[in-house]
């Protein structure tokens, strides 16, 4: 009752309060005169600010009574620093935004609960230190303002945008420069075609090489820079030969670097993705200045023929990743072998197979078994991914992946090698790095296998035969692919190569099959009906009926298949009433059994 008779008090008060204000515009309506009614109108409008204000007021008021009040500044400054970083602000649309022309602010629109949370947010110069996202010149320029004098990151894409480009210019002028720690930006691949001598005014190619040329003052903060299709080769003397902090610096897309830059000494990440020719000697020298070295790529599309490394081991101690992208040559090998990493490092390689001669020691390298044929000093791995493809024109290409049982869990394998070889490349050398690949690790204790391929070539049946017959322990298979029929049928073969005749099963073994041990067996992206006439792949097997007949033997000799999945298969509805009689669980995404 009291708080009925409280809110009947507060309404005849402001409606008194009201009243009072509006008398002197009774008897005034729309039939007034124009003068008479535009001076009311402009008067109600006054009145109806204020009051506007005044509810604003009585809100904030009640809002400093909300629990949320007791969070100490400190704690509001915490959270949002967490935000920064788990939902930063985005240049994609807003969600739900029906024009698209809204961007995601990310953590910002949490400040928006309250004028507190908003004064403590803009009070807060480090939460505004990541500056790139929504990508519009005014934004940029309001984060470097809220900055203040705290070191910060800048990120853009140089576009026909004028207002980005004045950005990035304020951001590297000599105001900034001098607290600017993380400096990312990008061009577009496609304007490399533009002639340099003949740059259009306002063309992407002469806004780049402007905002490059202002890179000319001192940055003692700078840590990290990146350039992404920015500039063919990067001139000598940016930052004023002065980024003492400088430790990760990544280019890509351009056609060379200046190998004695001061900006490629002392770093702890360094990749590189050049367009032209990639110098091993001149990167091996480069490494030798960065003894702490923990990431590094270097991707060219040629490599520098003919030329001789230097004697000498350059030791990386601290390296956890090697990415290498390259010729398979005489260079390529003296440049592994000068290399000293940790055995935990990830690597990734991709070689290009031109000299058979060196092709056994840049493997031996790159898989880390060197010089031994003791399967006990192999490494031994958890889980591994092979593809292979062998296209009618000689073209080979073999891809492993590995993972050991110490980094299961972790997405990526502690080694990826690829390894591609054209049609002139001799046949033998095919097979040769193709089995020296297989029989790399000592694969007794792998239990996750998955193995694709479009092409198989035949030439490796024996091969790939072999290093299966050796995974006794795997227990979880995947085979993707239209070039797996070969390998269904090693599924049900015996180590001796024979096939067994289901007239005569008293004759095999359960345990003479290949991978004895299989618990789940996974089909993925194959037709598993017989090929359509003139289709592409005409010569394809029918993979179901292969598939089918192994289910079949298997299960007659007693080491059946217990879990089948069948995932992106195309016609695989019709064949698994069939396939279920042979499997004890049949899982398919398009099967109104699964």
């Amino acid at each position: 009752m009291h708080h009925a008779n409280f809110e009947k008090r507060a309404c005849d008060y402001w409606a008194t309060c009201l009243r009072t204000r509006l008398v002197s515009t009774d008897g005034v309506s729309a039939f007034s005169s124009m003068e008479t009614v535009n001076r009311t109108r402009d008067m109600l409008l006054t009145e109806l600010k204020a009051i506007q204000h005044l509810v604003t007021l009585t809100v904030a008021r009640v809002n400093d009574l909300s629990i949320t009040a007791r969070l100490p500044a400190e704690v509001l400054t915490h959270v949002f620093s967490v935000l920064t970083e788990c939902d930063p602000p985005s240049s994609e649309p807003l969600k739900g935004d029906r024009f698209g022309d809204k961007a995601s602010l990310g953590w910002i629109t949490a400040t928006h609960v309250c004028r507190r949370w908003r004064h403590m947010a803009l009070s807060a110069p480090a939460l505004w230190t990541n500056i790139g996202a929504p990508p519009t010149g005014p934004w940029m320029n309001e984060m470097l303002a809220r900055s203040k004098q705290v070191p910060f990151a800048f990120s853009a894409c140089i576009t026909r945008d004028h207002k980005i480009c004045d950005a990035v210019l304020k951001a590297v002028s000599a105001d900034y420069m001098s607290r600017l720690k993380d400096l990312r930006l990008s061009g577009e691949e496609r304007e490399w075609s533009e002639d340099i001598e003949e740059l259009d005014p306002g063309s992407l190619g002469e806004r780049r090489l402007g905002v490059l040329a202002n890179l000319n003052h001192p940055a003692p903060m700078l840590e990290s820079l990146t350039l992404d299709a920015i500039i063919k080769i990067l001139p000598l003397h940016i930052f004023a030969r002065t980024a003492p902090r400088l430790r990760r610096f990544t280019i890509r897309e351009c056609k060379g670097v200046h190998w004695d830059a001061p900006y490629l000494r002392n770093l702890t990440d360094l990749q590189l993705d050049i367009a032209g020719d990639l110098s091993l000697a001149k990167l091996l020298a480069v490494l030798k200045e960065s003894p702490l070295l923990e990431n590094l790529r270097a991707v060219g599309r040629n490599t520098v023929s003919g030329e001789r490394l230097p004697c000498g081991n350059v030791p990386l101690l601290s390296l956890k990743t090697l990415v290498l992208h390259s010729w398979a040559d005489t260079s390529c090998m003296e440049f592994l072998s000068s290399l000293t990493i940790p055995s935990a490092a990830r690597k990734d390689f991709e070689f290009k197979a031109c000299n058979a001669e060196v092709a056994p020691r840049i493997i031996s390298l790159a898989t880390g078994v060197v010089e031994t044929t003791d399967t006990i000093s192999r490494p031994t791995p958890s889980k591994m991914q092979l593809h292979h493809d062998h296209c009618l024109s000689g073209r080979s290409d073999i891809t492993m992946r590995v993972w050991f049982e110490a980094d299961f869990e972790v997405v990526q394998p502690r080694l990826s090698l690829r390894w591609t070889s054209s049609g002139t490349y001799p046949a033998a050398g095919h097979t040769t790095a193709e089995e020296q690949l297989l029989g790399s690790f000592d694969v007794h204790k792998l239990t996750d296998l998955s193995m694709s391929s479009e092409e198989f070539g035949y030439t490796l049946y024996d091969t790939f035969k072999n290093a299966i017959s050796k995974m006794s322990a795997v227990r979880d298979l995947t085979l993707k692919g239209r070039g797996i029929d070969n390998f269904l049928q090693l599924l049900r073969t015996t180590p001796h190569g024979q096939i067994p005749d289901l007239d005569y099963p008293e004759l095999y073994k359960a345990e003479a099959f290949l991978l004895p041990n299989l618990d789940k067996l996974q089909i993925t992206g194959v037709p598993l009906s017989k090929t359509t006439p003139g289709f592409r792949y005409a010569w394809t097997p029918n993979l179901g009926e292969s598939l089918l007949t192994m289910l079949k033997t298997r299960k007659a000799l007693g080491n059946s298949v217990p879990i089948l999945v069948i995932t992106e298969c195309d016609d695989s509805e019709g064949l698994s009433p069939e396939l279920a009689e042979h499997v004890e669980n049949l899982r398919c995404d398009s099967c109104s059994n699964a």
